[in-house]
């Protein structure tokens, strides 16, 4: 897929019209059967042409139409905040409006990483560690970044294949220096088609990493955090959008200061209740 893997975050857009425009060549190449159609099917719109109508200035999307397009862009809560605002920013005239909707999508914004993307990128989550050697590439050259194997106790054939892969799915840039860039600080992996069981798989190798830290960073150098309350399901989708915004929070402030110390954080949420546990802790536990 190369490049074409990875959507700029539609916090960086000034525009919605240019969002859209960049959003409909993004999914052209990356789901099958893309098409002005699909999109108007998805959003729930008679029109099959509208994206294009709005894309091109020739319509303007109204209050209505503004979360039908949300729905089908797959925003999350705070993107849909964010959508609006910029649509009623870009879309009015009115000079008092204009300045209360350019206040709010500043306030919007704030705190956010400097640059963020959604990637379909399947290399992301094919090892565990596709994500630290990302990570650990940004600034330094190919044999730099196979040298950091080494305190990673990862192989130089595993670190080679893994920026090899990265860089063909678009996710790492060579600059004219021969350094890695990073096509943005913060990815947001989109949980759809193909990738679903691959996530799936990944996530659990990070819950396998999460245990194995328990048992040797706890008192250490990890910290190790958990929480009981009650919680509706039909509230998990908001939830999870708070979650991901403060996610992103600590991102940017991480981002302020450059270091070579690669960390992880993994979050889970879940439903205690209608489930029988007992026998999940008489079971001996295996080693990692």
């Amino acid at each position: 897929m190369g490049a074409n893997c990875v959507l700029p975050s539609l916090f960086q857009f000034g525009s919605y019209r240019e969002y859209l425009k960049q959003f409909y060549e993004y999914s052209k190449k990356v789901t099958p059967g893309f098409s002005y159609a699909y999109f108007s099917n998805r959003a729930g719109l008679p029109s099959p042409n509208y994206l294009q109508m709005i894309m091109t200035g020739r319509r303007n999307l109204t209050v209505d139409n503004i979360h039908r397009f949300a729905t089908a862009l797959d925003f999350g809560e705070e993107e849909r905040e964010f959508f609006e605002a910029l649509v009623h920013w870009e879309q009015t005239e009115e000079p008092t409006a204009k300045k209360f909707y350019r206040v709010r999508l500043d306030r919007l914004r704030k705190n956010l990483p400097e640059t963020r993307a959604s990637t379909r990128a399947n290399a992301l989550f094919r090892e565990w560690y596709h994500p630290v050697v990302w990570v650990a590439a940004e600034g330094k050259t190919r044999d730099e970044v196979v040298e950091l194997g080494g305190s990673l106790k990862l192989s130089p054939d595993q670190m080679t294949q893994a920026l090899d892969q990265l860089g063909e799915e678009g996710l790492l840039i060579e600059n004219a220096e021969s350094k890695y860039q990073l096509v943005a600080d913060h990815l947001q992996a989109r949980d759809s088609g193909s990738m679903k069981l691959l996530q799936r798989d990944y996530l659990g190798k990070q819950l396998d990493l999460s245990k194995w830290a328990w048992r040797h960073r706890y008192g250490k150098e990890g910290v190790f955090l958990s929480h009981t309350f009650t919680l509706d399901v039909e509230d998990y989708g908001k939830f999870s959008s708070q979650m991901t915004e403060f996610l992103s929070s600590l991102v940017a402030q991480a981002d302020q200061k450059k270091s070579n110390n690669i960390s992880q954080i993994n979050v889970q949420m879940f439903s205690l209740s209608g489930q029988n546990l007992n026998n999940l802790f008489k079971e001996p536990e295996g080693s990692l």
